[in-house]
C-alpha cells in the first residue's frame, strides 16, 4: 500500500520551524555567568573552551551522552562559536 505524502503548509512549515527554535533555545544557552546551560542540568564553563581544539574536545566527549542528539551538538557548536569568536566555516 502506498504511503500518503503530505505536504506542509507554508505556516505549518513555519511553525514546526520556530517550534524547533524554541526547543534549540532551551536545550542549549549560554548564561550571563559564562556557561553554556544544557538541558538546564549540564553546565560548561566557557573559559574551559579557550579554543577551536578544546571545543572539538567538548563535542566528542558530548556526543558520548544518549541526551546529546545531533541538533544539540549543531546549536552547542554555533553558540559557543558565536560567543568565542570562533569561525564554524573554516574551509581551508
Amino acid at each position: 500500500m502506498p504511503t500518503e505524502i503530505r505536504l506542509h503548509t507554508f505556516n505549518e512549515s513555519m511553525e514546526e520551524y520556530f517550534q524547533y527554535r524554541d526547543r534549540m533555545d532551551k536545550d542549549v544557552r549560554v548564561d550571563d555567568d559564562g556557561y553554556v546551560v544544557l538541558r538546564d542540568s549540564y553546565n560548561i564553563a566557557l573559559d574551559r573552551i579557550p579554543d577551536e581544539k578544546a571545543l572539538m574536545a567538548w563535542v566528542y566527549h558530548l556526543t558520548g551522552k544518549i541526551w546529546f542528539d545531533r541538533d544539540m551538538c549543531r546549536e552547542f557548536i554555533v553558540k559557543v562559536s558565536s560567543v568565542k569568536g570562533f569561525n564554524v566555516h573554516l574551509a581551508v
